[in-house]
Parts: C-alpha cells; structure tokens; sequence
C-alpha cells in the first residue's frame, strides 16, 4: 500500500496534461511516464545519478548537484521527490533551467517532514525555501499545492517544541513553476554556452 504522501503525489499527477518533450530529473526511481493525466509527448529523456534501476536506462547519466553539459531543452520538467537528495540545490536549478526550454513547466514534489530515508538523503525545504531556490534559479512559481500529515500527531508534537507553528501539519509540497530566464552567463560551462549559441 502506498504512503499517505505517496498517494498525494499520484493525485496531483493525475491531474496533470503534458504534451511536447519532458525531462524527467531523477526519474529512474519511479518514472513519471503513465503517471499524469495525459500523456502526448514526442521526446522522453530521464536524467540520473545513476545509469538504471529495475530495468529502466537513464538517457543522460549526471549529478544535477554538479555543473554539467546537457545539450537539450524541454517543453516540461519534472523532479519527482528528487529534492531530498540535492546538497547543492541552487546548482541543481540552474541545471534543471538549462534542461527547459523558456516559458516551459517544471513540476516538482519535494518534502519538508519526512524521515530519513535510502540514498543520499540531504535536505527538506519549507514553502518558503522552495520558493526562493526556484525564483533565483529563473523560474516563476504558478502554484503551490501543500501535502499534509494523515492526521494532527505532527502538529501536536510541534506545538510542543515552538509556540508558532506555520503551516500546520504540511508534510511536503508539489510545485508548478515555469521559466522565465536563463540563468547568467557567468554561471554557465563552455559546453553549456556553445548549447546554447552564446559566444
């Protein structure tokens, strides 16, 4: 039986249409293709730490944590509970701006109470931390959808550690965000520039 988060994520994709081409960031562990509403995209890449997992191959093999050359852009990304696993998430960004074609979708899950788990597991973001990572990595959020807490145990606890406790019993968060610039030159590779036909 899937978590209670776990279900809160399939029911945020499920109401998602996605056409044209996507990258999945992280998408080895459970790839996004099949997961949405619909599903009338022409190109599919996923790109990973690791080379593959259960069968599925990674098309692009990369620690989004490191700068990188990715020579391709897409109408729509997605970072399905990659975050937890980034220790340099403002490069991370940069990265996954670069893989997104401009005006294009980035869809994320990302958690902010959730224990300790397999794999490199770094970091959690609060709404606001999300927020501030992907405005200065170029994008505009269009929506945040919190996930919560299968009941108020959480909040209990909390309400007993500190007398303001924002945002009661969220227990994550999946994000809608878009382009709206390429990150500064100076931050790019030369790979990356020459993708990008900047001299």
């Amino acid at each position: 039986m899937a978590s209670n988060s776990r279900r809160q994520i399939e029911t945020w994709l499920k109401t998602i249409d996605v056409s044209g081409s996507v990258v999945d960031v992280g998408g080895l562990f459970w790839p996004v293709k099949g997961r949405t509403k619909t599903w009338n995209v022409d190109v599919y890449h996923i790109v990973d730490v690791k080379e593959t997992r259960n069968g599925v191959k990674a098309d692009y093999v990369a620690d989004i944590n490191l700068s990188m050359d990715y020579s391709f852009q897409h109408d729509v990304g997605f970072c399905i509970e990659v975050t937890d696993h980034l220790w340099n998430p403002v490069m991370a960004f940069n990265n996954v701006n670069l893989m997104i074609k401009p005006d294009g979708i980035l869809y994320i899950s990302s958690n902010f109470i959730f224990p300790h788990h397999t794999g490199f597991d770094c970091i959690r973001f609060t709404r606001d931390g999300i927020s501030k990572v992907l405005q200065m990595t170029g994008f505009e959020i269009l929506n945040i959808v919190p996930r919560y807490a299968v009941d108020d145990t959480l909040f209990q606890g909390l309400k007993k550690e500190s007398k303001v406790v924002y945002h009661p019993n969220e227990i994550g968060y999946m994000v809608t965000a878009q382009k709206r610039w390429t990150i500064p030159n100076y931050l790019l590779t030369k790979t990356q520039k020459e993708s990008l036909s900047i001299v």
